[in-house]
């Protein structure tokens, strides 16, 4: 159950990309807490650990640049 859920939040990534514009701190909170939970699951080292750590970082780069708001 909770491999479906990882799974489902992964192929809505371009929706979370188009959602960060309007609310970034909640965007980036949200992929931390998906990112820790995918750690739990599965370990640092599991390709959807890492899929999801690259995630957060490019929310996190395009926080820095100001390209969302």
């Amino acid at each position: 159950m909770e491999d479906k859920q990882a799974d489902s939040t992964d192929l809505k990534w371009m929706d979370v990309l188009l959602d960060a514009k309007q609310n970034n701190p909640a965007i980036i909170e949200q992929k931390r807490r998906q990112l820790l939970h995918l750690g739990k699951l599965y370990g640092l080292t599991h390709p959807k650990t890492i899929k999801c750590s690259q995630q957060l970082d490019k929310l996190i780069n395009l926080s820095m640049r100001g390209q969302i708001v």
